[in-house]
């Protein structure tokens, strides 16, 4: 399990090497994952930081592949490079970066 180093001590999630927390101010969601763990932990981190951020087991949430391709989402998240990605899903707006950062907000509908 991870330590919570967000500051905000409002840890929603922890498993396997990455937080997903609160975002103070907003309904959504962050979440860190180690991209030297690959793309299937990149992925499984994101569609849980999905289903945090819209109250369901990911599980329940419409595959990533509905909207995004996932096999080049999986492989920018474990980049080298300083590359973001931002895609809606689920109704949220959700930003992955290559430094293992990923943000997911639900839309003001």
């Amino acid at each position: 399990m991870s330590e919570d180093t967000s500051g905000s001590g409002d840890a929603v999630l922890s498993a396997g090497g990455w937080n997903a927390h609160h975002d103070p101010g907003t309904d959504g969601r962050r979440s860190e994952f180690d991209p030297e763990d690959g793309s299937d932990a990149a992925i499984v981190a994101i569609v849980e930081t999905i289903g945090s951020a819209v109250g369901r087991p990911p599980t329940e949430i419409t595959p990533l592949h509905a909207s995004v391709d996932s096999g080049a989402l999986g492989a920018l998240a474990t980049s080298r490079g300083n590359a973001s990605v931002s895609f809606a899903h689920e109704g949220c707006h959700v930003t992955v970066a290559s430094d293992g950062r990923v943000v997911v907000v639900p839309d003001d509908d």
